[in-house]
């Protein structure tokens, strides 16, 4: 008895140990996802882009500062369906890169989307990918939204100038094509001015340089 008494003493303290073992690493594991959940909450905060999260019914459950300070969103406004608050997001090209996320697990992008703020037009670019869980089934999807207002503008300034430089060149080349036949012709009707004035007509070189003038009329008229 008293053998089987220390063979039970022995397997309950070993038993207590790897209970104890079995703990210290629970608490280990939990102080790790702990951390690599603050980890991610940081790094969350300090994205410069809006970021919410959406579960399957497209209701929101999480957002970072940024998604604040952009879209107005406020801790009351959690479990409310994305796309029935903001209606101006519900468009083909959006609810399409939704359903890729949804149900193909692809991550789309959708560029130039209006949106009005303080009412004032902005334009934003939106990442759409899945939110996928740890046995990789899907649980919502994750809206990037990034204000790309100024550096549209600045794109389209560019266009512009590009387009006013290229109107510019073109003008100048025209001037040039335009002057040309002009200076022929003012030369032409002086020394025809001339000719006649001092009565010294001759009908054959007067309309030489009147057919040296229709020529250039004809060019004009062809630019």
């Amino acid at each position: 008895l008293t053998l089987e008494f220390l063979k039970i003493q022995k397997e309950t303290e070993d038993n207590r140990n790897q209970l104890l073992s079995l703990t210290a690493n629970l608490r280990k594991l939990n102080s790790d996802l702990e951390y690599i959940k603050s980890f991610n909450e940081s790094i969350i905060n300090s994205i410069k882009i809006s970021i919410v999260v959406l579960n399957e019914r497209l209701e929101i459950i999480r957002f970072n500062p940024v998604a604040v300070s952009l879209l107005r969103l406020s801790d009351d406004q959690k479990n409310i369906n994305f796309f029935k608050k903001f209606p101006e997001f519900n468009t083909e090209k959006i609810m399409s890169a939704v359903n890729m996320a949804l149900y193909k697990k692809r991550m789309q992008l959708v560029e130039e989307v209006s949106f009005t703020k303080d009412n004032e037009q902005i334009i934003l670019d939106i990442i759409v990918s899945p939110f996928v869980g740890e046995m990789g089934e899907i649980k919502g999807i994750i809206m990037m939204i990034e204000d790309r207002t100024e550096m549209v503008k600045t794109k389209r300034l560019l266009n512009q100038s590009e387009r006013l430089a290229t109107i510019g060149r073109m003008a100048a080349q025209l001037t040039h094509q335009i002057k040309n036949p002009l200076s022929t012709i003012g030369l032409n009707l002086e020394f025809m001015q001339e000719d006649l004035s001092q009565n010294k007509y001759n009908q054959e070189d007067f309309f030489k340089k009147l057919n040296l003038i229709r020529n250039e009329i004809e060019n004009l008229v062809r630019l």
